[in-house]
């Protein structure tokens, strides 16, 4: 029996976990923290096909509101001066929906072990342990004490600063660090309501809040109102206390008790990395950037891509090596990977405007209903990126945006070029040409 450890217990590595075991594979998970005390203290969105994707047995085979569960919106996007809206064409449905983080982290976790996986909690994953390009096992700390652990095959679920991806050595070819630009820093609070719950549900999306590069929300649902504070690459806790003010003085649902939530959080929004696999290893998740890169949903992309990395393991008959991994990664990048890229192109360009020009591409109707909506992608890429460079009356715009259309064109070709079955030479030259064009 095939010997799997997974470092840490992130969405991507219990999915793993739990299709590995499920076929007979031994699979021991290290995760830092207690039982009890993973999964972020808040609700994310999910795709209704997101359990039947990822092999996992579905909690609610039969959708019915709670405080667990939750219809999911899609949002009215609002200008950063406040006086442009486009609202949301779509009307809530179960094909997509909210789910209590700590009671999903719970329940993968319950069926992991029915499946057979052992946890390790309180157990710090510190770093690999390698050997020329081969992942062997994990150095632990646990209970004061530090010990290593050997495996067949290495899964790194450690998030985005995960010890195991940090700690590679450089011939490897994995990124081990994003740039600033990359990182969505967050601080999401849900707040009392004020209104007894007579207010409808709704969903705001604010761009560039009083200046501040990045977006906040604010989503009302019964018993709380869910106010997300995010920046680009930084996040001040004076920006979090104005966007607070100003969400709460357009929202007078919204009232001033924190009552879940309430601290900061780091979620990568780059591309997924370029090269996501070795010998005897692989990385899946956060650790990974496997996340809708301008607002860090990733929990359904994990859980699919652990479904994937599952089942090459599986169909390996033990010999884990890129060449047999490699399968993995371009399966994820042609099935999730690349349909992102574009609505990164479409951040990153937002992140060279101004606010007055944010303003402009609302006023201007560039951004408007028609390039505004496409389900979990958000923005559509090529009309937003058009409208934008066709806009005369602001040169800045065009000039940025024509830039960003020709970086998006490079970069689909790039995506186009990935060799699909592994040579270790074609790999190398289109991991640094995919570099080279993210980073």
């Amino acid at each position: 029996m095939k010997k799997i450890l997974i470092a840490g217990a992130g969405q991507g590595g219990l999915s793993a976990g739990y299709n590995l075991a499920s076929a007979g594979f031994d699979v021991t998970i290290f995760e830092k923290r207690e039982r009890g005390k993973t999964g972020h203290d808040w609700h994310d969105v999910f795709n209704s096909d997101t359990f039947d994707c990822s092999g996992v047995p579905d909690p609610f085979p039969v959708k019915k509101e709670s405080g667990i569960l939750r219809k999911a919106y899609d949002p009215d996007f609002i200008s950063p001066d406040m006086k442009h809206v486009v609202k949301n064409p779509k009307k809530p449905s179960w094909s997509c929906y909210y789910l209590d983080r700590k009671f999903l982290s719970d329940c993968l976790i319950s069926e992991c072990e029915k499946a057979g996986v052992k946890f390790v909690f309180g157990a710090e994953v510190l770093s690999p342990v390698c050997y020329e390009k081969k992942v062997y096992g994990l150095n632990i700390q646990k209970d004061g004490k530090k010990f290593i652990v050997y495996g067949d095959m290495i899964i790194d679920s450690a998030g985005l600063y995960s010890p195991v991806r940090m700690n590679l050595p450089d011939n490897f070819g994995i990124t081990k660090n994003y740039p600033e630009k990359d990182i969505f820093i967050i601080k999401r609070c849900y707040f009392d309501r004020t209104d007894d719950d007579e207010t409808p549900d709704f969903y705001k999306l604010y761009f560039f809040l009083n200046g501040k590069l990045g977006i906040d929300w604010l989503q009302i649902y019964p018993g709380y109102a869910d106010v997300l504070s995010g920046g680009f690459g930084s996040l001040t806790d004076l920006q979090v206390k104005n966007a607070h003010t100003s969400v709460r003085n357009a929202n007078k649902v919204v009232g001033d008790k924190i009552i879940r939530g309430g601290y900061e959080a780091k979620i990568p929004i780059s591309l997924t990395n370029a090269k996501i696999i070795s010998d005897n290893f692989a990385v899946v998740g956060d650790s990974a950037s496997m996340t809708v890169p301008i607002n860090g949903s990733g929990i359904e992309l994990s859980m699919k891509a652990g479904k994937i990395l599952a089942d090459v393991i599986i169909n390996a008959d033990g010999d884990y090596s890129a060449k047999n991994l490699w399968n993995y990664q371009f399966r994820y990048q042609k099935k999730f990977g690349e349909k992102f890229a574009g609505v990164r192109t479409v951040r990153l360009l937002l992140q060279t405007l101004s606010p007055d020009d944010v303003n402009y591409l609302f006023s201007s109707g560039i951004i408007d209903s028609e390039t505004a909506f496409m389900g979990g992608e958000g923005l559509k890429t090529k009309d937003i990126l058009s409208k934008a460079a066709d806009a005369a009356v602001r040169k800045g715009i065009v000039l940025k945006a024509n830039k960003a259309l020709a970086e998006y064109a490079c970069f689909k070709a790039a995506a186009y070029m990935m060799p699909e079955k592994y040579d270790a030479e074609k790999v190398d030259r289109w991991v640094k040409l995919y570099n080279r064009l993210v980073f």
